[in-house]
């Protein structure tokens, strides 16, 4: 058993002290192969690694285990890299029966089998159509606002309403038919929602207009009094919405003296931004239109997310507001404990000397100031920005980049475009990230010529986030476009020719 897993069975044991229930959870691989499998519940609703718990199977493939809960809650079931949705509720147990020759649940029995049978049977995790890659493209990417409702709204409601007459036609309790059915609707809304956020290329005022009409008429609270993952990862759709909603309402009225849902002007909204970063106008409006109990979890949730990718700022913003409106939370100390953790972090790595900043990095005007300096060892570059999500995301494959390649010429390039306001911002990230390598940043200005001396005929990619480029021994940029920490063994294929 990994070190890791050791201290997970530690903490469940613990955890289990202070739980008078608890959720059984058994099985078989059928052809007891090499299969792992994984089980996590989320700490709040968003899935965290930190959470995965691997299940030790037995010579004969069997698993048994108990999971403390003191209330219902779903749960990410992993055959391998496959994910599942579990609804663990307390004092039930469940028995699964996996193949693990492509990755399925053939089987369900227990108490806890007919809620579980009729979720994989809808199979809310699945990726929709319209979301689907093909050679690495979104298939619907060119999808246009007049096209959008006939070839992905209808189709896809459709599947919602099948979805929800399997439901109906179960034999589910009321209570877990409407648990379930509340999962399918926000499941419809939110993936819409990122579709037309991050798939299609439309007009600031198209996708607002749409994501208007995706949810004005849906409540902020909750259809069932317990929700699920689902709902609350709807929070953030809502919140684009009364942002859509609250400047179209502005742009038809600019003697608004306040932003609906928000109530702040646009110049105070722009001051807490600046000051307390952007995700607290989110906490803002939560607050001021979401249930109490509602809110309490959304920002703890905030809360563990701005931990994770090491975000001080508005870690401390967030923080704040949580002390003042939930000190008596049941995710107080766990909280507080993250607070702890960032600054010892930050201040153990203050004088690290393996996270280098480049001497008067702000004057540097070609990138090969920087790389030429390295004559002799290969340089990854990574250009990218402390907003910029997937570019955090990739920084957790990172250690294992730099461990494969600890005693290689290898130097590893930091450029990061920021906002010169956020200089420190930037640099508290790299160190309590203990992100090691070379390190500049440059604003979006002055960024540009960067972009164009890289990838002089190709504009149409230029200010893309992540991006990866490999230069030689030699100084010469060799591989534009270079695979991301991500893609593992791929990226290391890439180095290895060049090293």
């Amino acid at each position: 058993m990994k070190l890791t897993n050791v201290f997970l069975a530690i903490f469940f044991v613990l955890f289990s002290l202070g739980c008078s229930a608890k959720f059984h959870l058994s099985g078989k691989i059928r052809q007891n192969s090499s299969v792992i499998l994984k089980v996590n519940i989320p700490t709040i609703y968003t899935l965290n690694e930190a959470n995965n718990l691997i299940i030790t199977l037995n010579e004969k493939g069997k698993f048994s285990l108990d999971l403390p809960i003191n209330e219902q809650k779903f749960a990410y079931f992993f055959i391998d890299n496959k994910s599942y949705i579990l609804l663990l509720q307390p004092d039930k147990d469940l028995y699964l029966e996996i193949d693990d020759t492509n990755r399925t649940i053939l089987t369900f029995t227990g108490s806890a089998a007919p809620v579980n049978q009729v979720l994989y049977t809808i199979d809310i995790n699945r990726i929709p159509f319209f979301m689907e890659r093909e050679n690495e493209t979104y298939r619907y990417a060119k999808t246009k606002p007049d096209e959008v409702q006939d070839l992905v709204v209808l189709p896809w409601l459709k599947e919602r309403e099948q979805k929800l007459d399997i439901i109906e036609k179960s034999s589910l309790t009321t209570p877990d038919k409407n648990l379930l059915k509340s999962e399918v609707y926000y499941n419809s809304i939110n993936y819409l929602s990122d579709f037309v956020r991050a798939i299609v290329r439309w007009k600031q005022s198209e996708w607002r207009n749409f994501i208007i009409n995706l949810c004005d008429s849906t409540s902020a609270n909750p259809i069932v009094d317990n929700p699920g993952i689902q709902y609350y990862i709807f929070i953030d759709k809502y919140i684009s919405y009364m942002e859509a909603k609250a400047f179209n309402l502005y742009s038809q009225d600019t003697s608004m003296k306040k932003l609906r849902f928000f109530n702040l002007s646009i110049d105070s909204g722009r001051t807490l931004a600046n000051e307390k970063g952007e995700i607290y106008l989110s906490w803002l409006a939560v607050h001021q239109n979401f249930l109490n109990d509602i809110a309490e979890k959304y920002l703890a949730q905030q809360i563990t997310d701005q931990y994770q990718y090491k975000e001080l700022k508005p870690f401390k913003s967030l923080m704040s507001e949580f002390n003042i409106y939930f000190p008596k939370s049941s995710y107080i100390k766990e909280l507080q404990r993250y607070d702890m953790d960032l600054h010892t972090k930050l201040t153990h790595n203050l004088n690290n000397k393996s996270i280098e900043i480049v001497d008067n990095y702000d004057t540097v005007k070609s990138i090969y100031n920087v790389v030429n300096s390295f004559k002799g060892k290969v340089v990854y570059l990574d250009i990218w920005g402390t907003w910029c999500g997937p570019c955090k995301d990739e920084l957790r494959y990172v250690p294992a980049l730099k461990e494969k390649f600890k005693n290689e010429e290898l130097i590893f390039l930091y450029l990061d475009m920021d906002k010169d306001a956020k200089d420190k911002e930037w640099q508290d990230f790299i160190r309590i990230n203990e992100m090691t390598g070379v390190h500049l940043r440059m604003n979006n200005e002055k960024i540009k010529a960067i972009w164009q001396e890289l990838l002089p005929n190709q504009k149409e990619i230029h200010g893309q986030y992540p991006s990866y480029f490999i230069f030689d021994k030699e100084g010469d940029l060799i591989k534009e476009k270079a695979k991301r920490p991500s893609d593992g063994e791929k990226l290391y294929s890439q180095l290895k020719q060049y090293l």
